[in-house]
């Protein structure tokens, strides 16, 4: 009767969720929404933790915390006096101001035992360094509280930290000077062979300067023997040479005119013989051929001692600048020859100086690795050390985004289902015959199928097809909100969010 009435009781939540279904879909991812949303924007937590020894029976519980010990368990009241307010206010000397309230840093602690008397002592936050910064303050000041130790290395580490300047300072003036005085420091022995090669350098180089200028004398007197254009062979063969004869003749009888028409009259019979005679010479002057203009073309040998002398020039100009670099660097070296003693000098000076450097800082250290050992010596007495110490946590401790991303998506489907429901309820609809029954305790003859139209069983199966992909829709968009926080994207779009409801 039970089993049957609860079946009952089942399929009829069920048909009124069916008819309410967009209801139930539109809440359920309203819900959805809202919730992935929170849990996007909800912040990451960082766990810093380090391991510790703590002999609980044999601490000294703070006087102020006193009234806060539960009973005598260990870790309440390791706990406990971790967080006293002396304690709370040193870290925040330490660093500059707590990260929060000091109750919030206190509920961010815990404490868990591991093998007593080995504990963890974890610190959260939503920043990974802060979290490991105030988990290593928090032990720093609880055991400068509690346990002095009368060996402190604060005096030796800031004498190390001088020495080490002036070591760097040492070493860096000795470098520097062997950059400077390479050449001094190479000895004196071998600075005199090498003044003594570079003056045989030299020596060599003036004579071929010497040798160079005299190739370019001679090269000079050939260019100003040498023509610069020449004719061609053709040309000079086939040119005439000149009529001496005529032209001299020409001119003696012109002269002899000259004379006679001083003496005679222009009709004399001797003055007209003569101007005859140069008549005819003229005309035959006239009438003999021509030579042929001749072009005249640049000559190979000009062009030649030309091109050598250049390249002469060019010689000299090297020859001569090697002289004077070599001149510049003999000079360094006689230089240098004067400057030795006092380059060796000043070399053992520095040397010195860094050595005694490297001394005092080798002694320092070795006297602060004995007061290391004397303090873990003390420091094994006490009923309180830190055994690992707080190291940077990589990977978040909360929230568990994949659960919760799943929860939220059941959450909507149950809140969506209840919202359905209660519209059934609302409405005051009997959904099916045996319900009636049931609430009325009346008889109920029958009843009646409903016969719907082709058109509209044709829009229910759309309808019935859009409900389907909004199903798959909330499913699909859970699924790749998943795999988004599986490979870290998520984080992200949270940082995005959170900035924008702090705005």
């Amino acid at each position: 009767m039970s089993s049957a009435w609860a079946i009952e009781r089942l399929d009829a939540a069920l048909v009124r969720i069916w008819r309410y279904r967009w209801l139930s879909i539109t809440v359920a991812w309203l819900v959805c929404c809202l919730g992935w949303l929170l849990i996007a924007a909800w912040p990451t937590r960082y766990q810093a933790s380090a391991v510790v020894f703590a002999d609980v029976a044999g601490m000294r519980p703070v006087a102020s915390l006193r009234d806060r010990l539960v009973g005598d368990q260990p870790i309440t009241q390791l706990r406990n006096s971790l967080v006293d307010e002396a304690i709370l206010a040193e870290i925040g000397r330490r660093l500059g101001g707590l990260p929060d309230a000091p109750a919030a840093v206190a509920a961010q602690l815990s404490v868990r035992a591991a093998t007593p008397p080995i504990f963890v002592v974890a610190y959260d936050d939503e920043r990974p360094e802060v979290a490991t910064r105030v988990l290593d303050a928090l032990l720093a000041s609880y055991v400068d509280q509690h346990f002095k130790l009368s060996f402190d290395t604060a005096a030796l580490d800031q004498q190390i930290k001088g020495e080490q300047q002036a070591l760097s300072g040492a070493s860096t003036r000795l470098d520097q000077f062997k950059q400077a005085n390479a050449a001094n420091l190479a000895g004196a022995a071998d600075l005199l062979k090498n003044l003594q090669a570079a003056r045989v350098e030299l020596a060599d180089l003036r004579g071929d300067l010497q040798t160079a200028l005299g190739d370019q004398q001679t090269l000079q007197e050939q260019l100003a023997k040498t023509p610069v254009s020449i004719l061609p062979a053709a040309a000079a063969a086939q040119q005439a040479p000149p009529a001496p004869d005529l032209s001299a003749e020409l001119a003696a009888l012109q002269k002899r005119l000259g004379e006679l028409q001083v003496r005679y009259a222009d009709s004399h019979p001797y003055v007209v013989d003569v101007q005859s005679q140069i008549a005819q010479l003229s005309e035959t002057v006239a009438a003999a051929p021509k030579p042929a203009p001749v072009v005249a073309q640049p000559n190979p040998d000009y062009a030649k001692n030309q091109e050598q002398l250049v390249r002469q020039a060019a010689l000299i100009g090297t020859l001569r600048q090697r002289i004077s670099d070599q001149e510049k660097r003999l000079g360094e070296l006689e230089a240098a020859q004067k400057t030795v003693p006092q380059v060796e000098s000043r070399l053992a000076e520095l040397t010195k100086d860094q050595a005694g450097h490297q001394a005092s800082l080798e002694q320092l250290r070795q006297q602060r690795e004995q007061q290391i050992e004397r303090q873990q010596a003390e420091l094994s007495q006490t009923p309180f050390r830190v055994i690992d110490p707080a190291s940077q946590p990589v990977q978040p401790t909360g929230p568990s985004r994949l659960l919760l991303l799943a929860i939220v998506l059941l959450l909507g489907g149950l809140i969506g289902s209840a919202a359905a429901l209660l519209q059934s309820r609302l409405r005051g609809v009997f959904e099916t015959a045996r319900e009636l029954r049931r609430r009325l305790n009346v008889a109920v003859a029958g009843s009646l199928s409903d016969i719907t139209p082709l058109a509209e069983r044709r829009h229910r199966r759309l309808a019935h097809v859009g409900f389907g992909l909004a199903c798959l829709g909330l499913l699909g968009l859970c699924s790749s909100l998943m795999v988004a926080q599986w490979r870290d994207l998520l984080l992200p779009l949270g940082d995005v969010l959170r900035n924008r409801l702090v705005g």
